[in-house]
C-alpha cells in the first residue's frame, strides 16, 4: 500500500492539491462537503455468478487433519473440543444469523453460481434444515482484476460459538507491520513474497465443520441437478435445501472459509507446501516456514 501511495502522489492531479483534498484523492475518499469526507463502509459488491474465482473441478486439495501438526489435529478431530457454549446466549446466536446470514446479491445469481459446472464439485455439499447447525451470510468482494469476484463467507454465528485459537498458537499475521518498522538508511529496501493460490480453498475440513458453514437455501428445484441421488428420495422440488462448505441441500462448503481464526495455522504447517503453488516454487514456501 506504501508503494502505490509513493506513486498516486507522482500524479500532477494529486500533486495540485493540498491538505485534506490531497488526501481525499489519495486515499479515493468521497468529499461531503469542504474538509470532510468519508470512505465506503464496506468492500462487498453484488454478486455476479461467473464473475467468481473458485477452483476448478479434480483441484488438488490437503486434508487439514492430515496437515496440522498432530496435536492441533486431535483438537480439531473432535467438535467438543472446539465448541464453546459456557456463557453464550442462545438469543445473540440466532440474531448473528439473522444479521449476517444473507446473500449478497440476486437470487438469481445466487442460483446460476451453483449451477456452474466449471467449479469443483466437492467443493459444496448439500443438506436439509434440520441436518444444519448454523447459517453463514454469502457475499463477495472485487479482486484485483475488476472483473473477478472472491466469495466471503461470513461466518460471524460460528465464531460466537467456536473457542478462540489466539491462545493455541502465533499465527504470525504481522508482515504489514514488520514491513513498515524497517529502516532502510540508503532510503530503499528490496523485498520479495510469496502467495500460494486458493489456499484456503484448498483445504478439505473435517466433515463436523460442514453444517457449521452452511449458507442461505435455494429452493431445489432451482439446484435438482447438483443434489444427491439418495438425498432427492421423498424431497418435494420446492423444498428448501442448503448449501455447506461443506454440508448437503443447504449449500455447506467442505473447505476451510478465510474468517477463521484458527485457519491460518495450516498454512503455517510443513506439509502446507503441498498446496497449489500461486507465483513461488515449494522450494520458497518450505524455506518461509522454517522455525
Amino acid at each position: 500500500m506504501a508503494a502505490s501511495f509513493a506513486l498516486a502522489r507522482q500524479d500532477p492531479d494529486i500533486r495540485s492539491l493540498t491538505g485534506a483534498q490531497a488526501t481525499a484523492r489519495l486515499l479515493k475518499l468521497d468529499r461531503v462537503d469542504r474538509y470532510s469526507f468519508s470512505g465506503k463502509t464496506h468492500a462487498q459488491v453484488p454478486m455476479i455468478a461467473n464473475a467468481l474465482d473458485e477452483p476448478t473441478p479434480q483441484w488438488p486439495v490437503v486434508d487439514m487433519l492430515t496437515a496440522l501438526p498432530w496435536d492441533e489435529a486431535q483438537y480439531y478431530s473432535d467438535e467438543s473440543n472446539v465448541l464453546e457454549y459456557e456463557g453464550k446466549s442462545n438469543t445473540l446466536f440466532r440474531e448473528l444469523q439473522t444479521t449476517f446470514g444473507f446473500v449478497g446479491g440476486e437470487y438469481s445469481q445466487y442460483v446460476a453460481y451453483f449451477n456452474r459446472d466449471d467449479v469443483d464439485p466437492d467443493l459444496w455439499s448439500w443438506a436439509l434444515e434440520d441436518q444444519v447447525r448454523c447459517v453463514a451470510g454469502f457475499g463477495v468482494v472485487p479482486k484485483k482484476d475488476p472483473t473477478r469476484q472472491r466469495k466471503l463467507l461470513m461466518t460471524c454465528a460460528a465464531n460466537y460459538l467456536w473457542g478462540s485459537a489466539k491462545h493455541r498458537s502465533e499465527l504470525g499475521m504481522v508482515g504489514g507491520g514488520g514491513l513498515a518498522h524497517i529502516y532502510a538508511p540508503e532510503g530503499a529496501a528490496f523485498v520479495a513474497g510469496w502467495d500460494q493460490s486458493n489456499a484456503f480453498t484448498s483445504v478439505r475440513t473435517p466433515s463436523w465443520f460442514w453444517p457449521w458453514m452452511a449458507v442461505p437455501p435455494l429452493r431445489a428445484t432451482d439446484v435438482w441437478h447438483k443434489i444427491p441421488a439418495m438425498m432427492k428420495r421423498g424431497l418435494s422440488p420446492m423444498a428448501y435445501v442448503l448449501v455447506g462448505s461443506i454440508s448437503w441441500s443447504t449449500p455447506a462448503t467442505l473447505r476451510r472459509p478465510r474468517s477463521r481464526q484458527f485457519l491460518p495455522r495450516t498454512n503455517s504447517s510443513p506439509s502446507s507446501a503441498e498446496l497449489v503453488d500461486g507465483g513461488a516454487n515449494y522450494t520458497s514456501a518450505r524455506w518461509a516456514h522454517r522455525p
